[in-house]
């Protein structure tokens, strides 16, 4: 058991890593993101995914048109 207990412990570690690096690159690349982790129950991945699938919120007319564009 000693093998599997090792590689969960590498596992956690990596995701630690990754999750200090998805943190970091909202607050110096993705400025927009910090307004959306305002709202409660939004986090940084979920305003990370937002902002990089709407990319440039300026192409939409409206807020509306951005549901429909999902």
């Amino acid at each position: 058991m000693t093998p599997v207990l090792d590689q969960i412990e590498q596992i956690g570690t990596q995701l630690r890593d990754y999750d200090k690096r998805i943190e970091q690159m909202a607050k110096t690349d993705y400025a927009p993101t910090k307004l959306m982790r305002q709202i409660p129950g939004v986090g940084v991945l979920t305003s990370m995914a937002f902002t990089l699938t709407i990319d440039d919120p300026h192409r939409f007319d409206k807020s509306r048109d951005i549901a429909a564009y999902f």
